[in-house]
């Protein structure tokens, strides 16, 4: 019995470790919430679509920020019995087509990283996973955006890219074809079983 509640507790200590969530609010912004922190990044929402597909549904926000940058939101959620196919930095590349990456931080399910593009400019984007279904992220921000960002996180990045690259829509493309073309998510392999 003593062993059950010791094992209880621990489990309930370790669930509580090493969490976040990126949400975009309406009154807010852009909301993270890690280890035990809210950082809240000031910004603007002019547009948000949902898009569904068979296996994925990803909500996209259209943002600006307090210095007039252009960020954009996206979550991606697998349906029911699916899960993503690929690590946060694969299933990133694969989503902007990209085949470079800078990791800047890493902690659990937390990443701030820069992806190459085909021009030579980079992408800062952060990112947060939620589980095996659930991927959350925003990009479009300035390196001094980023930075600052990090700080206010109390963590320190690599050194980032210079080049950054600045637009004004969004740098993914979603169809049902890129659905099939590019899966992201594949069935929930259910352990101890066998098919």
């Amino acid at each position: 019995m003593k062993s059950t509640l010791s094992l209880f507790l621990s489990l309930f200590f370790f669930s509580g470790c090493a969490t976040s969530s990126l949400t975009v609010e309406a009154e807010k912004g852009l909301v993270l919430e890690h280890e035990n922190q809210t950082l809240i990044m000031p910004s603007e929402m002019y547009e948000k679509s949902l898009l569904r597909f068979e296996r994925l549904d990803i909500t996209q926000v259209k943002l600006q920020n307090a210095n007039k940058e252009r960020l954009f939101f996206e979550t991606l959620k697998a349906n029911h019995d699916y899960e993503f196919k690929y690590s946060t930095v694969e299933t990133l590349k694969r989503i902007f087509h990209l085949s470079r990456s800078h990791t800047l931080y890493q902690a659990s399910n937390l990443l701030l990283i820069q992806l190459q593009s085909k021009d030579g400019s980079y992408i800062n984007i952060l990112a947060e996973t939620s589980g095996i279904q659930e991927l959350s992220y925003a990009y479009g921000y300035s390196n001094a955006a980023f930075i600052a960002l990090a700080q206010e996180l109390g963590v320190v990045l690599e050194t980032p890219e210079e080049n950054i690259a600045a637009f004004t829509e969004p740098q993914t493309q979603w169809s049902q074809s890129e659905m099939f073309l590019n899966p992201l998510v594949q069935h929930i392999f259910r352990r101890g079983f066998a098919f």
